[in-house]
């Protein structure tokens, strides 16, 4: 898609943003590495564990935030998923440890599974390989990729020094950049305003010598 844009006549072929989101943003590092004339990059609710982790943690961070209510009607929720939470990481083990004894796991077969997890259990390097401008931003009312996340990347860039990177928590705001109200009765249908203005900003001014 990048070489497909740097083809138009209307675009700087050499003055490149790519933004990713989710499990998208896990390329980012890579794609801002490795692809010319891309000179930032932003990473959306990107994950800092490896997917197996990832699912694991969402049923029991949802788990958790529901036990705060300690509410009688959440019971039977909260028990299902961290059943499932618990079902999933014993299914995970045994295809990483290759005993599983079935040849797709939810939809997925045991080798697109094991792909996965390979794929996302080097984000640490990658991330801090990146020297070029990078902004993650996460919403702090996110059950796919928790806060935590971008707590990890921030840990991995204070460890190798990187002054390229610049970090984000948005109160109230969903895995899809969706906001909340305080009251958290009401949502905004469209994607955050916060955000948007901050990725405008900090691309803004970017200062990159080409």
């Amino acid at each position: 898609a990048l070489q497909e844009l740097a083809r138009q006549p209307w675009v700087d072929a050499q003055d490149l943003t790519v933004i990713g989101h989710s499990e998208g943003a896990n390329f980012i590092p890579l794609i801002v590495k490795d692809e010319p004339g891309v000179i930032a990059g932003v990473q959306l609710a990107g994950a800092s564990e490896s997917i197996d982790k990832v699912i694991v943690g969402q049923l029991r961070d949802l788990a958790n935030y529901l036990e705060q209510a300690n509410s009688p009607q959440y019971a039977s929720t909260i028990s299902n998923l961290r059943s499932e939470a618990n079902r999933y990481e014993g299914v995970l083990q045994q295809i990483q440890a290759g005993t599983y004894p079935q040849s797709r796991f939810e939809g997925a077969t045991v080798e697109q599974w094991k792909e996965w997890i390979q794929h996302t259990s080097s984000l640490r390097a990658e991330f801090q390989a990146v020297t070029k401008p990078i902004f993650v931003l996460n919403g702090e009312f996110d059950f796919n990729v928790a806060p935590r996340h971008l707590q990890q990347f921030r840990q991995w860039s204070t460890e190798v020094n990187m002054s390229n990177a610049r970090f984000l928590l948005l109160p109230n705001v969903t895995h899809a950049f969706l906001t909340l109200n305080e009251q958290k009765t009401s949502i905004d249908f469209n994607f955050s305003p916060t955000a948007l203005s901050a990725i405008a900003e900090w691309h803004r001014d970017l200062t990159v010598s080409h």
